[in-house]
């Protein structure tokens, strides 16, 4: 056995394969190694042999559960003489990783193994190519499979589909366990014989692109563009196209060669419509209701009979000389001035000045004469908005009524703040006046106690005449606008309400944060106390139903957005009357409500460059939240 050792110990003395003799032990100590171990591993074979270094201590700790079930598998259980290790990983002296390939042969003494025989070589590179070959194989399968363009690998031979990527899914309507089931004729709406040929064309690369038409899976034919390389895998060669679908492109030419047919018709028929379409113009022009002319100069030359009719009370010669001259700006502009400065189009409200009552809407355009370019025409159209115009002025005393029934409104509840703060200083000066009188019945009067007693009575007359004062400033009549604090505006119109506010318990939190905004700071305060009234209310009504419920709203301010938000957690707004909330005369109050304070919150907010907007709670229908956004 020595001589035989000796012999193999020669023989792989050098070279890259490492025989190992190791023993069934609990560290797999090395009984036997040739000379080239250290070539392998770093440690000599002195180090080997006395055991510094054990098999088990070789083998990396990842690896190292596998390789010891595997010696267990096949020399325990299996009983096996020879089997092959997959491969795995050593680490060096110098801590390099090596992957290796393990043979090992056991020899065994009453079924019992008694010693494990094993050459050992470095795989490292063949691994590291194999993981090369793997990592590329998987990067150009997913090129494959998620490019966005269809891509297909054909059988040349047969036509039969073996390969498709998930565009062509997508696009065909295929599942991928489908098409592999398919062959290229299935998809194509030419004959069978036919493909055959163009696939033929492609192999022998006579032709790589084909114009074709493809069904799809519900049937629908597309036009498709097939680019087709021949590939050639294990001894085979395969097609493999790339396609487009260019049905929109194709369509796009047929709808451009039937537009090129249309337009050639349409141009032997032009000068027919041409006449037709004069004739229609004749006809709008003479029945249209409102007034149409052409001026040449200052001269009214063409016009319609409607134009006559509008300016009536003038004669018919009268209207044709200086035609402008005959009107003027509703703010006093002359408009012959207007046209002497140039202009490409104007549009004013004017009257006339013989008859002023009568208001007319007036378009004014130039153009050039198409065979003089330096000769100016202008196109009129004159239209009378006498009772447009009374309409309106109605329509804006309405809103102005409006606005002031809200007023009154807000002005009610106020007052009845009022009188709640006043109730208790009144009843105080009144218990106060009474000590006064009772003192005077005393013989005598002690000159401080009277002093103090007059001393708390103008206190109180104080108190009530500030606020008094507080609540004329808030109803001021005023239309000055200004820049202003949000901020300090809801803070005046919290005063007013404050007592109610304490009455009900009702906690109120107002953000710190601040902007400032242009417009009428007492209109944006009535918009404020509308909102923060309606919340009161609401959550009133809520406590009648619960008497332990607390009130709460609160104001929160987002400088960033221009945004304020007012919050409360009454008792909602009915969803069948969310969408109507900003409409006239819609309200949740049962009795004393008018429906007027959203819609007049909304007018305002609207004049002050700002949309008010209800936000609906998702997780209840209690509560509501109003966002105020300044744009």
């Amino acid at each position: 056995m020595e001589k035989e050792s000796s012999y193999i110990e020669e023989l792989f003395s050098e070279g890259p394969i490492v025989i190992f003799h190791w023993l069934p032990s609990s560290e797999w100590n090395v009984s036997f190694v040739t000379n080239n171990v250290e070539e392998l591993t770093g440690y000599t074979k002195q180090e080997w042999i006395e055991n510094k270094i054990n098999y088990k201590d070789l083998i990396d700790p990842q690896d190292l559960p596998k390789v010891i079930q595997e010696v267990q598998k096949y020399s325990i259980v299996l009983k096996k003489r020879r089997w092959k290790h997959a491969p795995y990983r050593i680490i060096t002296k110098n801590g390099e990783k090596l992957w290796v390939q393990d043979y090992t042969i056991c020899k065994y003494k009453n079924d019992t193994p008694e010693l494990y025989i094993g050459y050992v070589f470095d795989i490292t590179k063949e691994i590291q190519h194999q993981e090369q070959v793997k990592a590329d194989l998987e990067f150009y399968l997913n090129i494959f499979e998620q490019h966005s363009a269809v891509m297909l690998l054909i059988n040349s031979i047969d036509g039969s589909i073996i390969n498709v990527n998930q565009s062509a899914c997508k696009f065909y309507g295929y599942s991928k366990e489908d098409f592999l089931k398919m062959k290229i004729y299935d998809i194509n709406t030419l004959s069978k014989e036919e493909i055959k040929i163009k696939i033929r064309q492609a192999m022998f690369g006579e032709q790589n692109y084909f114009l074709l038409k493809h069904k799809l899976a519900n049937g629908m034919i597309k036009d498709v563009e097939v680019h087709s390389t021949p590939i050639k895998l294990k001894d085979k060669t395969f097609l493999f196209f790339i396609i487009h679908d260019i049905s929109e492109k194709v369509q796009f030419q047929e709808n451009l060669r039937q537009l090129t047919t249309n337009l050639n018709n349409i141009l032997e028929m032009q000068i027919q419509e041409r006449v037709k379409l004069f004739k229609q113009y004749q006809l709008i022009f003479e029945n249209i209701t409102i007034g149409i002319g052409i001026i040449q100069g200052l001269d009214l030359i063409e016009y319609n009979q409607k134009m006559i009719q509008l300016l009536k009370p003038l004669g018919i010669e009268e209207i044709k000389h200086n035609f402008f001259s005959h009107f003027e700006l509703l703010k006093g502009t002359d408009i012959q001035s207007l046209l002497k400065i140039g202009f490409h189009k104007i549009s004013y409200e004017v009257r006339l000045k013989k008859f002023p009552n009568q208001i007319y809407h007036i378009n004014i355009t130039s153009f050039r004469n198409w065979e003089n370019q330096e000769e100016i025409f202008y196109l009129v159209f004159l239209d009378n908005i006498t009772e447009i115009k009374k309409i309106e002025i109605e329509k804006k005393e309405k809103e102005e009524l409006l606005l002031h029934q809200s007023k009154l409104a807000a002005i009610g509840e106020s007052l009845t703040a009022i009188t709640h703060q006043w109730k208790q200083p009144l009843q105080s000066i009144q218990m106060m006046a009474y000590y006064l009188k009772e003192l005077t019945k005393l013989e005598e009067i002690q000159k401080n106690t009277f002093s103090n007693v007059v001393d708390d009575i103008i206190d109180q007359i104080h108190f009530m005449n500030l606020t008094l004062e507080e609540f004329r400033d808030f109803y001021k009549e005023t239309q000055d606008i200004s820049f202003f604090s949000v901020r300090e505006q809801i803070q005046k119109s919290l005063k007013i309400i404050n007592f109610i506010l304490k009455k009900n318990q009702i906690s109120l939190f107002l953000d710190d944060k601040d902007f400032i905004v242009y417009g009428n700071p007492n209109q944006f305060n009535q918009c404020i106390l509308n909102l923060i009234n309606n919340s009161i209310d609401a959550i009133i009504e809520r406590k009648n139903n619960h008497p332990d419920f607390t009130g709460k709203i609160e104001i929160k301010i987002n400088p960033k957005n221009k945004i304020i938000k007012i919050f409360d957690n009454g008792k909602g707004i009915p969803s069948e009357i969310q969408n109507k909330l900003f409409f006239p005369y819609v309200t949740t109050k049962k009795i004393e409500g008018t429906g007027l304070g959203l819609y007049i919150t909304k007018k305002i907010l609207n004049k002050m460059n700002a949309d008010i907007f209800y936000c609906a709670n998702s997780e209840s229908d209690q509560g509501t939240s109003f966002i105020i956004k300044f744009r």
